[in-house]
């Protein structure tokens, strides 16, 4: 009797399993659905702040020309402003420090570019210092009076030695310890003293002259 009712409770208790497997499935299908849509919910609050962030500061595309981009990239510095030209007043200071006086040296500059432009070959002669050191014919020559530099004049004013006299301004001449430069170094001249005292005014004469 025991025996035949242990095998008929068995169909049933299958049954019950089953049912109750069923049951659980629905129950933790409800569960896993409410803890994806709070999972989801959350996500989509974040993105909802992230996206309201930046929209109150627009982040620019790489290259874009908005504020931001620009603030980011470095300016452009501006050109330096070129030195303005020194005046005669500049020159004449100038002068005045090297060599004690400036309106010999600016009177001899007119005497030159007067000579030169007229070719007055006498005069310009009568202006060098000598014993007076030039190159001629690749060799270094020296010449001792105003006759050996008339000889050679034509070898040593060439046109591009006139033509830089010519071109020539006040304020503009290059002056140091060495003398005062004509052009790009075509000319130079300077005062020399005529005795040992150096008590008297210099004279003022060309002691180079770059052919």
């Amino acid at each position: 009797m025991n025996v035949n009712v242990r095998w008929w409770a068995l169909p049933l208790m299958c049954l019950a399993l089953q049912v109750n497997a069923q049951v659980n499935a629905q129950v933790n299908a409800r569960v896993n659905g409410q803890v994806n849509a709070q999972t989801s919910a959350q996500a989509d609050a974040q993105a909802s702040a992230q996206a309201d962030a930046q929209g109150s500061a627009p982040v620019d595309a790489p290259g874009s020309a908005g504020p931001n981009a620009a603030a980011a990239m470095p300016s452009t510095p501006q050109a330096a402003t070129p030195d303005a030209l020194p005046t005669k007043a500049d020159v004449d200071a100038r002068l005045d420090r090297l060599y004690g006086a400036h309106q010999p040296y600016a009177d001899f500059l007119a005497a030159l570019q007067k000579a030169s432009a007229a070719n007055d070959k006498q005069a310009i002669a009568n202006m060098v210092h000598y014993p007076f050191s030039t190159m001629l014919a690749a060799r270094r020559k020296v010449l001792k009076t105003p006759k050996a530099f008339l000889a050679r004049y034509d070898d040593i004013m060439t046109p591009k030695v006139r033509a830089a006299i010519a071109a020539q301004t006040y304020e503009t001449l290059f002056s140091n310890s060495n003398g005062l430069m004509i052009g790009s170094g075509q000319v130079w001249f300077t005062g020399k003293c005529v005795d040992a005292t150096c008590a008297k005014p210099a004279r003022i004469g060309i002691s180079a002259i770059n052919h």
